[in-house]
């Protein structure tokens, strides 16, 4: 596979667990989820974990296309995630969850893939 693809997919990634982690940051989201008690620290944690996240996958875009089609490329792809896990948490909230893992583990592998 080409490295550009597997950066893109990475990007994907990396939108979608960032996006993820800003939503649990909110009480009801968190709660549809896991019910358990939302506190303060997971709060906080969900927050920043989620702007780095996408922080990184902005740097992925650009590092990819250059600064102005990276950034009107990382704005697609984010539009197009958000509507995907708009979708799922309407409709299956608890499988974020478990797709959150997934996805973890995919990235890790892209990651190793385009290291070696």
């Amino acid at each position: 596979m080409n490295d550009a693809v597997l950066m893109v997919l990475s990007t994907l990634i990396l939108i979608f667990l960032g996006m993820l982690c800003l939503s649990y940051s909110m009480e009801k989201h968190y709660k549809s989820v896991f019910s358990r008690p939302f506190s303060t620290p997971k709060l906080i944690l969900f927050r920043v974990l989620g702007w780095s996240l996408l922080l990184l996958s902005m740097y992925c875009c650009i590092n990819i296309w250059n600064l102005p089609i990276g950034l009107a490329a990382w704005f697609g792809l984010l539009t197009f995630i958000v509507a995907l896990l708009i979708y799922i948490q309407a409709y299956q909230a608890s499988w974020t969850r478990y797709l959150a893992v997934v996805l973890a583990g995919i990235l890790i592998c892209l990651q190793g893939i385009l290291l070696f």
